[in-house]
């Protein structure tokens, strides 16, 4: 696996890091359980219409990031990932157990609260609990989220027979095509 270390503009929170030791968070205000973020996932995934639910939820919720154990760096670094398909990810987890799980014993997990995690990691992919069932939230979702908007999907089953018509865009945005062209390589 192809491994990039990221370098954010960012503190690193009064967290003492200590190789195998759970890092504790201050709790300034009252989180949603892991079981209850995991169990909004879940819903999420199986109807759409939940996903503000969950979203919201995922940014007062305590999350966990890797970083490097032994880094003398002023800023936070964290770890950042290739999937396959040539995506680079910073992975977040919203199990402890998942987090130490993919550390493996070579990186330190930190504890934030996801509004921060997601602030300090703008412009980046990011994938909540890749190894398991997962979430993919790109820069753009990223940024509307912090910003207070949520997309929602509208699904809709159309009652009779309909014709589409794709017509090609006269100025597609460069990124869209960028990401059509990687996907269908």
């Amino acid at each position: 696996m192809y491994v990039l270390k990221v370098t954010f503009n960012a503190t690193l929170p009064q967290i003492a890091p200590r190789r195998f030791v759970r890092a504790t968070l201050p709790n300034h205000r009252k989180m949603i359980s892991e079981e209850q973020l995991e169990r909004l996932m879940r819903e999420s995934v199986s109807d759409s219409r939940k996903e503000p639910d969950f979203l919201r939820a995922l940014l007062d919720a305590r999350l966990y990031a890797l970083a490097p154990f032994s880094d003398d760096h002023p800023r936070l670094r964290l770890w950042m990932f290739r999937r396959p398909d040539g995506v680079h990810f910073i992975p977040y987890f919203t199990n402890e157990a998942q987090a130490w799980e993919s550390a493996a014993g070579q990186l330190q997990v930190l504890p934030m609260r996801g509004r921060m995690l997601l602030e300090i990691s703008r412009g980046a992919t990011v994938i909540i609990n890749p190894n398991h069932e997962s979430c993919t939230l790109y820069p753009e979702e990223i940024d509307g989220l912090l910003a207070g908007s949520i997309a929602v999907v509208n699904e809709e089953i159309p009652q009779e027979e309909f014709k589409v018509l794709a017509l090609r865009p006269e100025n597609p945005p460069q990124w869209l095509l960028d990401a059509l062209r990687t996907m269908y390589r």
